[in-house]
């Protein structure tokens, strides 16, 4: 049985059963894993299902996108022609994730059809799609191109779900957003639900909520939680930081933008730490401390965020020829790339996925057990996202922040929101405290034993451009890698020499687990 933190916990909530839910549904649920509901699943579905307009406020990893699913799946009906319901999502990515969801827990839904519409595919496709599926699950410039252009029926919608909404706020997005709340309900009356989620609400987006939405419930299951006090030396960082953030700076309106108690979004099984590079060569400090702290610390997968796409690409060439399998996603590359290196990392193929805040919102990666910075987020409820990859559905997970001085000035205001929960990497972290112990299947096993063991290949081979940092070696010799790719094409013969100690050490691998069958 799988323990889980207060935040998730489940034994006292009522079964799917007790929430009247359809036998298709609830057979779907199991069968995708979902035991019993969630605080959030709990409280959203009957509301959502009697109909009211809802802005829901829970954790990242807790379960939000079954709620909406459910409520979805459980409205439709099957055969109408034309999306009964619009699930947007603010990157193609999460969008994905969302049609994965509503798939599975609606397999046992006979003629229940799910679309999904992302910019990077072809929009004839879509607008022929658009016309046979019950639900559509998008990007908003996607979703309302269609709807403009009359390629989806908008008279049949009758719920909008705004998933990750704070995200959905932000002005690259606002002339779409202000689109699906006004004009769509004004050009088709009988919009009759919408529902916001997001682990964050900044004051002016529920001011935009509630003047959109009817009467809306407003349904928070996030609560300040405190921790442990800190040593002297990591009060005086965090006092520093406190006292950076203080100074005046011309703005208001909060850390990041993000309104107040925004800290409390943090799942309570990820520990938070921060690590201070030495002086010197930044690049090359980074990659040392990198290097070390994935040796150092047991962990399943880990994602690895940067704030810039090109040293990304080099760093995913770099750790990958260090023996830590390595894919690389952001906005710059194409749609079947990065669908392509989401796809290695569930599989189990890659160990290490580096990314830009692409992926730092709702995408759900089971496996995921260290968060890693390296370089310090803009904002409060960016940092608390990417937190939120890890320690998923009440698990336990890490978080560590490997930055500058420089890098941490910057990071100065939302250090001083975090104060109670970041604390100094320590030198000896407990497994216990941060890994959460789960069964792999007997092909996960051996798969995690042979990324073991091309790290073991790699650190027998000579030195490969990660000892001279991310932005140094044969690695960048690309100058600034301003063309896709460039990094990773520069990589080409360590790539070549990693695919010849993944074969070694898949032989090893397999070798090993037949003594162990033999033994039992």
């Amino acid at each position: 049985m799988v323990v889980r933190t207060a935040d998730v916990e489940e034994s006292a909530l009522p079964s799917f059963a007790e929430l009247s839910l359809s036998d298709a549904v609830i057979r779907g649920l199991r069968d995708a894993g979902f035991e019993r509901p969630s605080p959030v699943q709990a409280a959203a579905i009957p509301l959502g299902r009697f109909g009211a307009d809802l802005v829901a406020r829970a954790k990242s990893g807790t379960g939000k996108t079954a709620a909406f699913a459910v409520v979805a799946l459980e409205g439709v009906v099957a055969g109408r022609g034309g999306p009964q319901a619009l699930l947007v999502s603010p990157t193609r990515e999460l969008a994905l994730q969302t049609a994965g969801v509503c798939r599975a827990i609606g397999a046992h839904m006979r003629g229940v059809r799910i679309g999904t519409f992302i910019g990077g595919t072809r929009v004839k496709a879509d607008a022929a799609a658009a016309t046979r599926c019950e639900l559509a699950c998008g990007t908003p410039g996607r979703l309302v191109g269609l709807l403009i252009g009359e390629a989806m029926v908008v008279e049949r919608v009758r719920l909008l779900v705004l998933d990750e909404a704070d995200k959905l706020a932000e002005e690259g997005f606002e002339p779409q957003l202000r689109y699906l709340l006004t004009a769509l309900p004004a050009r088709k009356q009988t919009l009759s639900q919408t529902l916001a989620f997001s682990a964050t609400y900044p004051p002016p987006l529920l001011a935009a909520l509630r003047a959109a939405m009817r009467r809306p419930h407003e349904l928070s299951l996030v609560r300040e939680v405190r921790g442990a006090p800190l040593d002297a030396e990591a009060d005086a960082i965090l006092d520093a930081a406190a006292a950076a953030a203080a100074a005046p700076a011309g703005g208001g309106g909060g850390v990041g933008g993000g309104g107040g108690g925004d800290e409390a979004a943090a799942l309570l099984g990820v520990r938070q730490f921060f690590s201070l590079l030495p002086r010197g060569n930044h690049s090359s400090a980074q990659a040392a401390a990198l290097l070390s702290l994935l040796d150092r610390l047991t962990f399943h997968q880990a994602l690895i965020f940067c704030n810039d796409a090109a040293r990304g690409a080099r760093m995913a060439a770099g750790l990958s020829a260090a023996g830590f399998p390595a894919g690389y996603v952001s906005a710059r590359l194409a749609q079947s790339e990065r669908s392509g290196a989401v796809a290695q990392f569930r599989a189990f193929s890659l160990r290490l996925l580096v990314c830009t805040d692409l992926l730092a919102r709702g995408v759900d990666f089971g496996r995921v057990s260290l968060v890693i910075h390296l370089d310090a987020p803009r904002e409060l409820p960016t940092y608390l996202h990417r937190v939120g990859r890890t320690g998923r559905y009440g698990t336990l997970g890490a978080s560590v922040l490997l930055l500058s001085k420089r890098q941490w000035a910057e990071f100065a205001p939302i250090a001083a929101a975090l104060r109670h929960r970041l604390q100094p990497l320590p030198a000896d972290l407990r497994e216990d405290d941060y890994l959460q112990q789960r069964a792999f299947s007997a092909d996960e096993a051996l798969q995690l034993e042979q990324l073991h063991e091309l790290r073991a290949e790699a650190r027998e081979a000579p030195p490969t451009a990660m000892a001279n940092g991310f932005g140094r070696g044969p690695l960048a010799e690309s100058g600034t890698a301003r063309r896709r790719g460039e990094a990773l094409e520069a990589s080409a013969p360590q790539q070549a020499e990693l695919e010849a100690a993944r074969e070694r050490g898949k032989r090893r691998a397999l070798e090993r687990a037949r003594e162990r069958v033999a033994m039992t």
